[in-house]
């Protein structure tokens, strides 16, 4: 059997190649396979590097508006979880390269449809709605879930199903430039890879149903008023803030981000008040027991900065 590259292999890719391969199709596979390697060889497509404590992402097919290659949620997943697994990096940053953050799915030639796997005109439900969940959720599912910080840093038009990722992510910033499109209905799709589920707990129902039904697109101070966004920075200053940003981030104890997070998230799925405060009760419990804290009391005692060393 043809191999796939490691971004490639996905149990979507890898039933559509079995499927072409049954179907005396192996060409036509092989033509598709190579020119989503050669997307990859060309633009990488997805770019990561670690300045000081923090992690960045960058999303980098600026020849189509960093749209969703095929290649890119192999790619992006295994970014975030590199940058998740490594110890030292405590806060993770995510972008667009160029003017662009992502103008979400690609629709070009070699594009990857959630039909592919399960015939030409995609017709059958399953192993679509499968397609759906390995493949393009699992990046969104990886920033989300991921216990360390992180930030979406919005330079440009953002649109598709990189709305669902920029929402993701734990905090916005975004850029003079940033323009905001939630074009999920304006394409005929829903909001299936997060959006429905986030937005309203970030900016209200209401906001978010006035955003998604209307397919509404915005701009930079229209997303700081809804609160898309917290912050609101001069394009050629982008960078430079969201770096600063997660370097203030990265300086506290690394154990305590983590917990935050969880407290914080746990917020929206512990439906009962008390039964939230008996997880936060246990949460606490294992914050108190690291050097970070025990240090943190006995400076703050001496009126000194406290030290972090990330136990």
């Amino acid at each position: 059997m043809t191999e796939l590259p490691s971004y490639l292999d996905w149990p979507p890719f890898r039933r559509w190649l079995k499927a072409c391969l049954a179907d005396g199709r192996e060409q036509d596979a092989l033509d598709r396979i190579k020119a989503w390697t050669e997307m990859v060889e060309s633009h990488d497509v997805v770019r990561t590097w670690v300045d000081g404590r923090v992690g960045w992402v960058e999303i980098a097919y600026p020849i189509k508006g960093n749209a969703y290659v095929p290649p890119l949620y192999g790619l992006l997943y295994a970014a975030i979880t590199r940058h998740g697994d490594d110890e030292d990096v405590r806060c993770i940053a995510l972008t667009g390269a160029g003017k662009n953050f992502s103008s979400g799915g690609y629709v070009g030639d070699h594009a990857f449809f959630a039909g592919l796997d399960s015939g030409e005109d995609g017709t059958r439900t399953e192993p679509m709605r499968r397609t759906f969940v390995e493949l393009f959720q699992a990046p969104n599912r990886a920033l989300y879930e991921c216990e360390k910080p992180t930030v979406a840093v919005i330079n440009g038009l953002v649109a598709g199903e990189a709305i669902d990722l920029m929402l993701s992510a734990d905090i916005r910033v975004a850029s003079t430039a940033a323009d905001i499109w939630f074009s999920a209905a304006y394409s005929g799709n829903t909001g299936y890879s997060g959006s429905a589920y986030l937005l309203p707990k970030i900016v209200g129902a209401g906001n978010a149903k006035r955003l998604m039904l209307t397919a509404s697109r915005i701009g930079a101070e229209q997303a700081l008023q809804y609160g898309v966004v917290t912050e609101v920075f001069p394009a050629e200053e982008l960078r430079k803030r969201a770096q600063e940003l997660c370097q203030e981030i990265a300086s506290l104890p690394p154990i305590t981000l983590r917990l935050i997070k969880q407290e914080l998230n746990k917020s929206y799925e512990i439906p009962a008040y008390s039964s939230a405060m008996d997880a936060y009760a246990a949460i606490e419990t294992i914050v108190q027991t690291t050097d970070d804290h025990m240090n943190a009391e006995v400076a703050i005692a001496k009126k000194e900065v406290p030290p972090v060393i990330g136990r």
